[in-house]
């Protein structure tokens, strides 16, 4: 989870300063991880879905070139896998 974290901390940076290439790379790369991470979970994943959303929210922003609900985006992404660990 650490490095899910890691990936989306980089896309909401990037998309606080319009970085737009860079945000998407980071959010497919923090998909990637979420469905690695949860694929090997034991146990309940119900947050995984509200992450997802959040992550594919950010993903539409960004398309929008909207980085105020990019990085709004993110940080609830965050704070649900930050409830998480």
């Amino acid at each position: 989870m650490e490095n899910l974290s890691h990936e989306l901390r980089q896309a909401r940076s990037n998309a606080a300063s319009q970085g737009w290439a860079k945000a998407k790379h980071h959010i497919d790369e923090a998909l990637e991880l979420l469905d690695d991470a949860m694929a090997r979970r034991v146990g309940p994943k119900v947050s995984s879905r509200a992450v997802r959303g959040y992550i594919a929210e950010a993903g539409f922003a960004i398309a929008k070139a909207d980085s105020v609900r990019a990085v709004s985006a993110l940080d609830e992404a965050l704070r649900s896998i930050d409830q998480e660990i």
